[in-house]
């Protein structure tokens, strides 16, 4: 222990034996205005108390190891570029905690902790395949734009989205079953969406009620002729481009082919286009924000009530109208008491800033109040922009992926309250729910071990399948009754009139096996 800290163990202890009448919360207050711990001051006193002096024991406590550079070497290579590591065994191994194990790994190295990606399960000729045919596409088109074309599939239900499936109810019984239930059908109706992009755009998007896949007809005339054509005469007349599509049969009908064949139109080859790489395609990333997207205006839309903060485009629109009328010192534009009462109660205020060309922007007093945040440098002072329903998801996505990090909910809703007003913290923890990247960093709940059924005897436990034969009857016999024993496997087959429980149980009980059977069946 060092002497000053001896010193200071000293000074409480004789303080609170001479001042002892006056109570421990004297002592307290008056040494942690020299700034010591609260713990250390009553520790001292206990000591006192039970009048074991006030130095500590030496040596007490765990012995201390020291991890040497050889061993922290080894324990970066124990977890860098490998998968079924934990802590725990590093630290049984190194023979440290597993506290003190990932403390290393954090503070000495670059090793993050990453989320396997899910991909298609490609066998060893795919792979070489696909290696083989990204190598042509490179050497072939290295030097030319993409652009790239696929279809997905959109649920109408909205079950999935946090906080929908919950309800309130002091009785459970009274409850009505609107409430208590939704419905969700075995199939449910999808929207089927089809587009194509370049790095100059994205062409006209096709949305259909999903059915079975797009087919040849549908693929040439609504895909190709009304929407890809003009996307390229639009974006990319003037520059080398090569058209990618995936390996769907109708995508290299030979209709489809001669058309883009006679439009000029370089496509991959079929022979050439590797199959199951969406490394290679990022069309894959695209629709995951798509659908994170439309989940997360969905639920904008849905809970429009309880997210007020929140500005519809009519509501946007009015408001800045009747502001700019406002300000022109007219009185022609007509607008709700409602209108009127979110422009006073909010204090909106439309703001301009010449050096970057914005006129007109609706704001409202911001929400960032403390000395770490004056906003002097922000173009609008004191005031934040004001978010319609339409921004909030791009506002909340830049702010969310900073530098290419995925922030949390906290440090998300820091940096939006400093660029606009009317953004919840609600909202925020509701985008990144529907992140797909944050969903793939997001801790699994484990759970419990499937317990296994063992028999450790003859007849103890029956399986019982029915197997029809209403095709193909033996006169008033159209089932046949299949009975598995668990621990013999044993298997004993009869005919049966009708698939009633009672039925199966009077022709299991008929069978003589020199077993107590009970058999036990419901009406």
């Amino acid at each position: 222990m060092k002497p000053k800290q001896d010193d200071t163990r000293k000074r409480v202890y004789n303080f609170y034996i001479e001042n002892k009448e006056k109570g421990k919360k004297y002592i307290v207050d008056h040494f942690e205005k020299e700034k010591i711990a609260r713990s250390t001051i009553y520790d001292i006193i206990k000591r006192a108390d039970d009048d074991s002096g006030y130095l500590r024991r030496s040596g007490s406590g765990k012995k201390a190891l020291k991890m040497t550079q050889k061993k922290v070497q080894a324990l970066k290579s124990m977890f860098d570029h490998h998968d079924g590591v934990s802590y725990r065994k590093a630290g049984r191994k190194f023979r440290i905690s597993a506290s003190y194990a990932h403390k290393i790994i954090q503070t000495k190295s670059k090793i993050k902790k990453r989320k396997k990606k899910k991909i298609p399960y490609r066998t060893d000729d795919q792979k070489l395949m696909a290696k083989t045919k990204c190598g042509r596409l490179y050497r072939a088109f290295s030097k030319f734009d993409w652009i790239i074309d696929n279809e997905s599939n959109f649920t109408f239900s909205h079950s999935s989205i946090n906080g929908n499936d919950n309800f309130y109810t002091s009785d459970i019984n009274l409850c009505p079953s609107s409430v208590k239930y939704y419905t969700k059908q075995k199939y449910e109706p999808k929207l089927l969406v089809w587009v194509a992009f370049s790095v100059k755009g994205m062409s006209k998007i096709l949305i259909r009620q999903s059915g079975l896949a797009i087919n040849q007809k549908i693929y040439l005339e609504d895909c190709i002729k009304k929407r890809l054509i003009p996307f390229i005469k639009e974006h990319n007349q003037d520059s080398q481009f090569v058209f990618w599509p995936d390996l769907a049969t109708s995508h290299y009908a030979k209709s489809v082919q001669a058309y883009l064949n006679g439009q000029n139109v370089r496509f991959v080859p079929k022979e050439d286009n590797p199959a199951n790489v969406p490394e290679a395609r990022p069309i894959e990333d695209f629709w995951s924000i798509i659908k994170a997207k439309y989940q997360f205006e969905k639920w904008l839309n849905l809970n429009n009530k309880s997210n007020s903060s929140v500005l519809s485009e009519c509501e946007y629109t009015s408001i800045i109208e009747y502001l700019k009328d406002k300000n022109d010192g007219k009185t022609g534009y007509i607008t709700s008491r409602n209108i009127q009462r979110r422009i006073k109660s909010n204090k909106f205020k439309l703001i301009d800033y010449p050096p970057l060309g914005l006129k007109d922007i609706l704001c409202a007093p911001t929400k960032c109040n403390t000395e770490n945040n004056l906003r002097e440098s922000s173009p609008f002072g004191n005031y934040s922009r004001v978010a319609s329903t339409k921004d909030v998801f791009s506002a909340i996505n830049i702010a969310h992926c900073q530098n290419g990090l995925h922030l949390g909910a906290l440090k998300t809703y820091k940096k939006i309250i400093e660029g606009y007003a009317n953004i919840a913290r609600k909202t925020v923890e509701i985008f990144i729910s529907f992140c797909p990247t944050c969903n793939l960093n997001k801790r699994q709940l484990k759970k419990a071990p499937l317990q296994p059924i063992i028999s450790t005897g003859f007849l103890q436990r029956l399986q019982i399948d029915l197997i029809a034969m209403e095709s193909k009857p033996d006169k008033e016999f159209r089932y046949i009754g299949h009975v598995v024993d668990h621990f013999s496997k044993f298997h004993i087959l009869f005919p049966m009139r009708n698939k009633t429980a009672l039925e199966t149980a009077n022709n299991i009980k008929s069978k003589k096996y020199n077993a107590n059977i009970t058999v036990t069946y419901g009406k």
